[in-house]
């Protein structure tokens, strides 16, 4: 079962999200996918991801929209209090499917984390 939608970017490229839909009422938190109400975003250049499982290529484009509890975390740099938060939502998300181990999910979604703070430019929004 995927517990995730791809979409086509406006660029053309193929995204993944845990989003229900683009709508403005179903936009998740960047960092833990929480239906949280996104209340801030973070500017950040555009930047490569890598491969998905299937060998696809994804980008992260545009900014990162942060619940009110990652815009915290985000702001005061405590990236450690923000991947676990990060890490229990995902998989609470994706509980029972066998899409990804805690470890797995772990030290990808800490990737992206590093990619965002590497690339950000600015502030919140």
């Amino acid at each position: 079962m995927k517990n995730y939608r791809e979409y086509t970017d406006a660029s053309g490229v193929t995204q993944a999200t845990l989003a229900k839909s683009e709508k403005p009422e179903d936009v998740i938190c960047d960092f833990c996918s929480s239906a949280e109400k996104p209340q801030t975003a973070f500017e950040c250049r555009d930047f490569p991801m890598g491969e998905d499982p299937l060998g696809r290529q994804h980008v992260s484009t545009g900014g990162f929209n942060a619940c009110p509890t990652c815009a915290k975390y985000v702001e005061s740099g405590n990236r450690e209090a923000l991947l676990n938060r990060s890490v229990e939502n995902f998989m609470r998300e994706v509980n029972g499917s066998g899409f990804m181990s805690r470890s797995d999910a772990r030290a990808g979604i800490k990737v992206i984390h590093d990619l965002f703070f590497r690339n950000r430019n600015g502030g919140a929004k």
